[in-house]
């Protein structure tokens, strides 16, 4: 389960649509004008389809027949089927859905596979393993167990229990001696559990959200399990850790250079605003997980350090109030939970005495001299930050200071301001100071927050012509578009394939009842992708591909194209809101160029294109529907960087009705986003900004996996 105690509430479902944002009978206006009166959103007015006929539902993405539905468990291949489990609301609480496969594409939906707990505890997400070998005891010869192992959640409490099934997955029994762990956390959950050979016995990760790790326990029986170390913290840390998954992959395919991939979700502050998850390549021995060292990360080159909190004093930083106590703390103080990602053994804390304590601290004065002041930085945040930099593209308003919040004073003024992250791990902030070279100033950190969590940690300030890296900046998406959060892979995989299956959505909006589709179902998983690491400048990287029995679903005769001179924009002869694109350009002059589908006559289009001098591959969505306008985050441009090989870009491109999934130079980089287009817009444009050439484009139409009976 993802996005923590705050998804306890129950959903409302049932919101009016209007006839002009399905028909997109007036032009889509501007984003920040895309607001529909009261009277356009009357349930009244809500058109009533087919199953699975809806507007903007996917044809062959799995979706659930109504309610809402987010992160993919329990996904597992067992005696000729396919197992797509899901965290699911039929109402009162959260339990897992159901839907099996042949194919991977036609699924068919079953009845509720693990209801609440008798207790009343939701069953937050997990994942399902069968238990060739009987470790368990809960199998028979001839028909092992399909043994799920969750989060129990409810009663402030998250602890990992067990249930298992002797039916193929249409009913399980919960384990008599649940909780299988329990460290007494409210913040404890997602498991994913796989067989590690080389140790025989099995492995679980499961996240620690606030504390930005991931632990791994083993067990030989699924039922009794130990610790045997964590991973993290790593970025994204603005957010909290969800829905691990750990596996191995063959670097190229070679057996003998195997890698492990971690993946780890985080919600929020993701890239782009929201959730979004990350994938690290490392080294897994059976106990402990080491991302490679392509990763570690220390602050800008070339710092001239002011203050690294080592001493067991504050020195020559004059201190008021009681908060920052007599010098910097080893870590967390007293009844403060885990503080980390900090450098050496100290770091300044506010937190002395509890977060009611008040208290501030000032630097000696020093002159400026670079360009950037560093600083690592976490603890009480709020909405505005002050001319902090954390992100790409981050512009940094005017200074702002809060109750914590760290200051840069020049002759008596406020110039600069940043407030923590909300969390307690610590990320870089750089504060851009040229403007004040030459002059005198000084660093004060304060706190006044009286609130039981207060509290403003800092740590390694530090002088630099270079501006250190926020974590976002650093962080290897696994998919840089908006909406692919809380993804985890296949277990049992007959053919030994990595196949994952991400939530195609994203907690920013996902629960809003302004989510368009919200009348008739909310919620949809990616297509199965196919994973592999590949050698691109000396070491591995993940791809990801569409699920090549995709294939089969393409329909007709493909358009095509080849060797066309593009210079501005025009139609193609193609048209559909199913499609599977394959394009690949020439920038040649050109400063952008690419395609643009689900185009109509209203101004609906859904831009993927390539910025050549950024070297950014995107997805533009500002015009992508109307009837998102009050989605709140929704409208904006997503991006990913992307060097092209031999000069060519190469593109692969699904769309479905309202998902547009980007695969460029072989599934190197991903970008996936949700879109929702009006009835009709379905053109397909391809543009340059100067002149191009299109080597080639090739649209096939691709049939609908859903059966008549509206069941996929």
């Amino acid at each position: 389960m993802t996005g923590g105690s705050r998804l306890l509430s129950p959903l409302v479902i049932g919101l009016g649509m209007t006839m002009a944002a399905l028909t997109g009978q007036a032009p889509s206006p501007a984003p920040q004008a895309q607001t529909p009166s009261s009277a356009d959103r009357q349930p009244s007015e809500t058109p009533v389809y087919p199953a699975y006929k809806e507007p903007w539902r996917p044809q062959f993405h799995f979706s659930q027949p109504n309610l809402f539905m987010n992160d993919p468990n329990g996904l597992v291949y067992h005696d000729g089927e396919w197992h797509l489990f899901y965290q699911s609301r039929p109402g009162g609480g959260i339990v897992w859905g159901h839907a099996v496969s042949k194919d991977l594409l036609h699924w068919q939906n079953l009845p509720i596979a693990i209801p609440r707990q008798a207790d009343g505890k939701s069953i937050f997400s997990g994942s399902v393993v069968i238990d060739k070998d009987n470790t368990s005891g809960f199998g028979t010869p001839g028909n092992p167990a399909m043994v799920a192992l969750y989060t129990a959640a409810g009663m402030g409490n998250q602890s990992q229990a067990l249930a298992y099934s002797l039916d193929k997955g249409r009913t399980f029994t919960f384990y008599s001696g649940n909780p299988v762990i329990d460290i007494g956390s409210a913040q404890f959950r997602d498991p994913k559990v796989f067989w590690h050979e080389p140790t025989r016995r099995w492995v679980m990760v499961v996240a620690m959200p606030d504390d930005h790790q991931v632990a791994i326990y083993g067990s030989a029986n699924l039922k009794q399990w130990e610790l045997l170390s964590k991973w993290g913290p790593l970025p994204p840390v603005g957010g909290q850790y969800e829905v691990p998954d750990l596996f191995p992959l063959d670097v190229d395919g070679n057996a003998s250079q195997r890698k492990w991939v971690m993946i780890i979700s985080t919600n929020p502050a993701g890239l782009w605003e929201g959730s979004l998850t990350a994938a690290y390549i490392g080294d897994f021995d059976g106990t402990t997980f080491k991302e490679d060292a392509r990763y570690a990360y220390d602050g800008a080159p070339g710092t001239m350090m002011f203050a690294d909190f080592e001493g067991t004093t504050h020195g020559a930083w004059t201190v008021t109030g009681t908060a920052f106590g007599n010098g910097p703390s080893e870590g967390a103080v007293s009844s403060q939970p885990l503080v980390n990602a900090f450098q050496g053994r100290r770091l300044l804390n506010s937190f002395n005495g509890g977060g009611a304590a008040t208290g501030t601290i000032t630097s000696p004065s020093f002159t400026i001299t670079r360009r950037y002041i560093n600083f690592l930085l976490g603890g009480t945040g709020a909405a505005a930050v002050g001319g902090g930099r954390r992100g790409a593209g981050a512009d940094p308003p005017p200074p702002s200071p809060g109750p914590t919040t760290i200051n840069l004073v020049v002759d008596g003024a406020t110039v600069r301001s940043a407030l923590g992250n909300g969390r307690n791990t610590l990320d870089w902030v750089s504060w851009d100071v040229r403007e004040f070279a030459g002059r005198t100033a000084t660093i004060r950190a304060i706190d006044e927050n009286t609130t039981p969590n207060g509290r403003i940690l800092v740590d390694s300030i530090g002088f630099s012509d270079t501006a250190a890296q926020p974590g976002n900046d650093r962080t290897p998406w696994f998919d840089w578009g908006k909406d692919n959060y809380a993804g985890i892979t296949f277990d049992n995989v007959p053919d030994g394939r990595r196949l994952f299956v991400g939530w195609l959505n994203n907690w920013q909006y996902a629960q809003s009842m302004t989510v368009p589709t919200t009348p008739w179902w909310r919620g949809q998983q990616s297509e199965p992708r196919e994973l592999s690491l590949r050698t691109v400048n000396g070491r591995p990287e993940l791809f990801q591909s569409p699920l090549r029995e995709l294939n089969t679903l393409r329909a007709g005769t493909p358009f095509r194209e080849t060797n066309q001179t593009i210079s501005g924009e025009r139609a193609v002869k193609a048209t559909g809101t199913l499609l599977d694109i394959e394009a690949a350009f020439r920038p040649q002059r050109a400063t952008k160029l690419g395609l643009k589908v689900l185009a109509g006559s209203n101004g609906d289009e859904t831009v993927i294109g390539y910025d050549v001098a950024a070297g950014r591959l995107y997805i533009d969505r500002t015009k992508s529907g109307g009837a998102a306008s009050q989605m709140n985050g929704f409208y904006g441009v997503h991006s990913a960087p992307l060097s092209l090989r031999d000069g060519t870009l190469n593109l692969r491109i699904l769309v479905d009705n309202s998902i547009v999934e980007v695969f460029a130079e072989g599934g190197q980089r991903v970008l996936t986003d949700l879109v929702y287009p009006a009835m009709g817009s379905d053109g397909i444009k391809v543009f340059a900004e100067g002149p191009a050439i299109l080597d080639a484009l090739i649209v096939y139409r691709v049939r609908s996996s859903v059966t008549p009976k509206g069941v996929k």
